[in-house]
């Protein structure tokens, strides 16, 4: 929660890491090789307020949740992303400090093996290139299956998620919570996340920052973000 600023509830992102089937919660050491690194992380947790880290309910998420009340508007903040870079998670945050997803698709491109891409369209889904090759000159059509593969000319793309739609509960009656799991398609290290209220743009309901989670292609973090009325 923003200490600096009154809100109607508190909000809070909480995360595990899943490699090999196996789930390790932060900032606990996860793999003997990076035991030094997390002790570090878990140094830096620690001091998590003095340094500025921070898990919000944004301004526009206040005003999403009065638009709800008033039923303005009927979406909801199913879906979780996350991001790389830096910053710290303020309240007036509309975006993650940059979205861990590829740029948009084009034509007669060549792209190298582990490019990321996204549909010119784009929706929840991103795509990874599995063999190495020169684009079409027409957009392919794009499966919508994690795992799906599809042929663009010599490339070779397979789908998975940029976005996931979290399982959303009421653990209790003055709270509301999603549960997702995203799987990291690249090597790449993850510094914060948040839930949206659509499959693409949407608006940033709970944004959180943490210590960066060097993650491997195919790990796994399982978010847990949550709202609850004080």
């Amino acid at each position: 929660m923003d200490r600096k600023n009154k809100t109607i509830g508190k909000a809070k992102l909480t995360m595990q890491i899943i490699r090999n089937g196996k789930k390790y919660d932060l900032p606990l050491t996860w793999k003997i090789k990076q035991f030094f690194r997390e002790l570090r992380i878990q140094f830096f947790n620690l001091f998590r307020a003095e340094k500025g880290y921070a898990d919000v309910l944004t301004q526009v998420g206040e005003e999403w949740i009065v638009d709800k009340l008033d039923e303005t508007v009927q979406t909801t903040g199913d879906y979780i992303a996350w991001g790389t870079g830096t910053g710290t998670a303020a309240k007036a945050d509309t975006a993650l400090f940059t979205e861990a997803v590829g740029p948009k698709w084009a034509a007669s491109t060549a792209y190298a093996l582990d490019d990321l891409v996204i549909p010119t369209s784009p929706d929840k889904f991103g795509y990874k290139c599995t063999t190495a090759g020169t684009s079409g000159t027409a957009e392919p059509t794009w499966p919508t299956t994690v795992g799906a593969t599809v042929t663009d000319n010599t490339v070779v793309w397979t789908c998975y998620e940029v976005r996931t739609v979290g399982t959303r509960s009421q653990p209790v009656t003055d709270k509301i919570q999603w549960v997702g799991t995203l799987t990291s398609a690249i090597s790449q290290t993850i510094t914060n996340a948040g839930n949206f209220t659509a499959a693409t743009a949407g608006t940033l309901i709970v944004h959180g920052d943490f210590t960066g989670v060097a993650l491997a292609n195919g790990d796994k973090i399982e978010f847990t973000i949550s709202i609850e009325i004080t």
